[in-house]
């Protein structure tokens, strides 16, 4: 199972973060990988996609209800 994830982010800067509660074979069914471009470091070593993140949350554009 681990390859085929790491096939998925094997063109990435920094692999994302998957918590082991994740249910892989199900992810894997219709996986959404993390964008290339949210991975990649910054000169002070942020990630692209952290500073989107905060980005959204400051501007209450992100929230966590479904």
């Amino acid at each position: 199972m681990n390859t085929t994830i790491e096939n998925i982010y094997k063109d990435h800067q920094v692999k994302p973060y998957i918590s082991p509660d994740r249910d892989i074979e199900t992810w894997l069914l219709n996986p959404k990988p993390v964008p290339k471009r949210n991975m990649e470091l910054l000169e002070d070593s942020l990630l692209a996609g952290d500073i989107i993140l905060l980005w959204r949350i400051n501007f209450r554009t992100f929230t966590t209800e479904t």
